[in-house]
Formats: structure tokens, sequence, C-alpha cells
């Protein structure tokens, strides 16, 4: 792409974003989302962008579970929702602080308190599901210190955009490629670091089995929280209305052992299998269009340890019951 070409698709993105902020500024709050469902309901079967991405990965993760009349109903569902989603992130600013509670609902919030008291700070882990933003920012309005680790969208003008509304909602941002102490200091502070863990990784060093099919994973949540002692907690916010949500927090217990890969790898598998159950439950809300199953290219060499754990992955332990020094 030539630096021309690149500079005016920029510039196109950006006339679309503020078009759509707004569209936003415009419609009451409560239904601000409608006019993006209706441009998701386009997207999908009219203009049909990444559509048929959506749809292997669908098939991928849920096979002949779901038959494909159903993956085609989740993925026309998925793309409105994520169409009015759009919109609902770009009006979070105008959200007043008292009026919260009628956009958000911490249902357990308890569960992020009580991991701040034992003096560690707790990483925070999400999946691209349902309006994670509107987590992070629901958490910093109601006074938790919350660092949200964010990657840089490639347009800068749309990522700054991006971060003063996150800032909006007192959400304070690491950037991708921030310095690790940074992050590892945020945490020893006291606060809430909170990431995403479910994007196909460049570096490609650490597989996991996610609804059964070996990808690669990021290895921050886990190697923070191991490095820090931090409480790790896994979140998900899933609407329930029309820019109505409920937020629902659940502890990960882990072990530390003398293997940070082994740590990194099992740790990664509990919060895939965290994330897999909520995307189960609520599958039109799950970020579908991402190139995530990539498979394992020849070129790739993973260690010997990777291998053998991929070839039991399936086999490792719940998130439920056994005991674990860092489950509090």
């Amino acid at each position: 792409m030539t630096s021309l070409t690149k500079t005016l698709q920029f510039w196109a993105e950006v006339a679309l974003l503020n078009a759509l902020r707004g569209a936003a500024r415009l419609v009451p709050l409560r239904w601000v989302s409608v006019p993006g469902d209706l441009l998701g309901w386009f997207v999908f079967d009219i203009f049909r962008y990444k559509r048929k991405l959506a749809l292997r990965n669908l098939s991928l993760a849920l096979g002949d579970d779901v038959p494909e009349t159903e993956r085609v109903r989740i993925g026309r569902r998925c793309y409105r929702f994520f169409g009015g989603l759009a919109l609902e992130i770009l009006a979070m600013g105008r959200i007043p602080k008292d009026r919260l509670d009628d956009f958000l609902i911490l249902e357990n919030p308890e569960v992020i308190d009580e991991a701040l008291t034992r003096g560690h700070g707790v990483v925070l882990v999400s999946g691209h599901i349902g309006n994670w933003e509107l987590m992070g920012g629901g958490l910093s309005s109601s006074g938790r210190a919350l660092s949200m680790y964010v990657g840089r969208q490639h347009n800068p003008r749309a990522d700054a955009m991006l971060n003063r509304i996150r800032r909006m909602m007192g959400t304070e941002t690491f950037p991708k490629g921030a310095a690790v102490r940074g992050i590892l200091k945020a945490l020893h502070a006291g606060r809430i670091v909170a990431m995403l863990s479910d994007q196909h990784h460049v570096h490609k060093k650490h597989y996991i089995r996610f609804f059964g099919q070996p990808v690669s994973t990021v290895p921050g949540p886990a190697s923070f929280a191991r490095h820090s002692g931090a409480a790790l907690v896994f979140g998900y916010c899933t609407r329930e209305g029309r820019f109505r949500y409920r937020v629902q927090f659940r502890e990960i217990p882990y072990h530390v052992t003398n293997s940070e890969e082994q740590d990194v790898l099992t740790i990664s598998q509990a919060i895939a299998r965290a994330l897999e159950e909520q995307i189960r439950r609520f599958p039109d809300q799950y970020f579908w269009m991402h190139n995530r199953w990539r498979g394992i290219s020849p070129k790739i060499q993973l260690s010997p340890l990777n291998l053998k754990f991929l070839s039991g992955a399936d086999a490792a332990p719940s998130l439920e019951g056994g005991g674990n020094d860092k489950a509090g």
C-alpha cells in the first residue's frame, strides 16, 4: 500500500468514525445501537465483509453441534451486535456517572474488591465478547483504579479518538509495547490491569487449544500474574437490553512452578476455557471476524514442552475445584 493510499484510507476511516459519532450524538443513549444494528446487517448480508471468515470460524468452533443455517443466523446477529456496539462505544462518554447503573450492572464486584485486598493488584482478563470497553470504563467510573493494556489501531487518529473516550471514563491506558516495568508497577500499586487474550499472537511462541483447535496465545495475562503475584480474574460484559449490560467476574486460580513456559500454557488454557464457556452462552456477542484459527505452520518450531502440552490440553484440569496457592 502506497503512502498516499494509506493516508486516504486513514482519512476515510476517520470520516466514517466522525459520521458515526455524530449519529450517536443525535440518538437517545438507550437507542444509540439501532443505526449500528442496521449497518451490521448491511455489512453481513450486502457488503459481506469477512463473512466467509466469520462463518468458517463458527464452523471450526461450534462444528456439527450447530447446523449451518443456525451458524449463518449467529453470524448475522454477530454483525448486527458489533455494528451497534461501535456506536455504543463512541457514545460512552455521554453516560452521566450518576446514571451508570442504568447502562451497566456490576453483578459481583466483590470478586475484584476481595482480590485487591491481598495487595498485589488484579490482572483482569477478557476476550472480544460483549462490551469489554464498557466493563473497563464502568470499573473506572465506580472509583476502582484501572489501567487498560491496549493494542494500537493502525490508524493513529482513530487510536487517539478511542483513547480519549477511555480517558473520559477514567481509564488509564498502557499501549502495546509499553514497558513491562510500568505494568508491574501498576499491579504492585494495587491497581487493576485489564487486557484481552484472544487474538492471534504475532510471535507465535505459545500454543494452546481453543474450542479444541490449536491457536497461538498472548502470554501477557499469565506472565504478569505469575511475576507479580496478582490475582487473575476473568470478566465478561454481555448485553441484556438496549445499551444495557451485565458484568460478571470469576477468579481463575493458578499455581506457580519452576517452569515459566508451563505456567504460561496452563494459565492461558484456563483463561481460554473460561472464555469458551461464555461464547457458548452468547455466541452472537463474540468477534468471529478475527482470523483466530490459523493452524500451526511447518515453519513454527514449538518446544517439546508445548507439543506435549497440546497433546494433553483437553485432559488438563478444569477451573472448578483443586487447591491453588494463588487462589487466595
